[in-house]
C-alpha cells in the first residue's frame, strides 16, 4: 500500500525578482513499511520537498504536480492541516532512524 506519492512535484518561490525554480520533476512513492532518504549539498530542494509535502511554504509559492497521502490529494488541503494528527507516523519512526546511524558511526573516542 502506498502511503505517499509525488509524482512530477514542482515548486517555484515567487520573489520581488521573479519566480525561483526550486524544485522540479521529483517522483517518489514510499509504501506502508518504507523510509525514503533524502540527501544533496545545500541547497539542493530537500527542505524544499519536506516543506511542500507539509504545506509549510508561504501561499505565494507554487506547489504543482502530485502529492498523495494515503491516496488524499495533499495539495487540494488547507494549509496546516498536516501539523495534526494526519501524518499518522509512529512515534518511533524517526528515533529509529537515528538508533541505525548511530550504529554505524562509532562513538568520539571509542574505537
Amino acid at each position: 500500500m502506498t502511503v505517499l506519492r509525488a509524482e512530477d512535484l514542482r515548486v517555484t518561490y515567487s520573489t520581488k525578482g521573479g519566480d525561483v525554480p526550486a524544485v522540479r520533476g521529483v517522483s517518489f512513492e514510499i509504501d506502508k513499511g518504507e523510509v525514503l532518504g533524502l540527501a544533496g549539498e545545500s541547497g539542493c530542494g530537500k527542505s524544499t520537498i519536506a516543506g511542500a509535502i507539509l504545506r509549510l511554504h508561504s501561499p505565494n509559492t507554487k506547489i504543482e504536480g502530485t502529492l498523495e497521502l494515503e491516496g488524499e490529494d495533499v495539495l487540494s488541503l488547507k494549509p496546516g492541516r498536516l501539523r495534526a494528527d494526519d501524518l499518522r507516523r509512529p512515534p518511533t519512526a524517526s528515533r529509529l532512524a537515528g538508533d541505525r546511524a548511530a550504529e554505524s558511526v562509532p562513538a568520539q573516542g571509542h574505537a
